[in-house]
């Protein structure tokens, strides 16, 4: 199938993906993870592929997922609070399961996203997005993570009341707990 027409497809199907992820059903989540995963999997290795020569056997190495995840994160323009919580959720699954395929300024772009979604009056879209830097903190360099830690405490200390254990997570991996 030609790019385009595969590009067309994964746009086309992404949004119930990306809902679908979020679904109560573990089968119907778990099918939904699944197909977003193997989406991204192959959007990357066909954009890797047209990098390469037509005659170069080595060309099957996973490329970047960035575009892929820029689709994705288009989700967080929707409507409803549902559907942001969803692609929180599914930015966070790509970024947790390819974070060695992402470009470093697209992760420092979701991280402000997430920071900005915790002032969101919607509970469920704080959720997500204390859930996405929770496992955002195992790739943060100890800068990124002290910016993180200020910013969530000013945060903390005017709205957000879910923020105990991300904070606690943050400080235990700058081992700052006891101080």
């Amino acid at each position: 199938m030609p790019l385009e027409q595969r590009l067309n497809m994964t746009q086309s199907i992404l949004p119930e993906v990306i809902v679908g992820c979020k679904e109560v059903s573990s089968k119907t989540k778990e099918a939904a993870l699944a197909l977003l995963l193997g989406l991204a999997e192959s959007t990357a290795a066909q954009q890797s592929d047209t990098e390469h020569d037509d005659n170069d056997e080595s060309a099957t190495t996973l490329g970047d997922v960035t575009p892929f995840l820029e689709q994705v994160a288009a989700g967080l323009a929707g409507k409803s609070p549902h559907m942001i919580a969803s692609t929180m959720l599914a930015l966070g699954v790509l970024l947790h399961h390819f974070k060695g395929h992402i470009a470093d300024k697209s992760k420092d772009n979701l991280l402000e996203v997430a920071l900005l979604l915790l002032k969101s009056p919607s509970k469920e879209i704080v959720i997500e997005a204390v859930v996405f830097l929770r496992s955002a903190v195992s790739f943060l360099s100890q800068e990124q993570l002290q910016g993180i830690l200020h910013r969530l405490v000013l945060i903390h200390s005017h709205s957000l009341s879910d923020s105990h254990s991300l904070i606690r997570s943050l400080e235990s991996r700058q081992g700052l707990v006891g101080v």
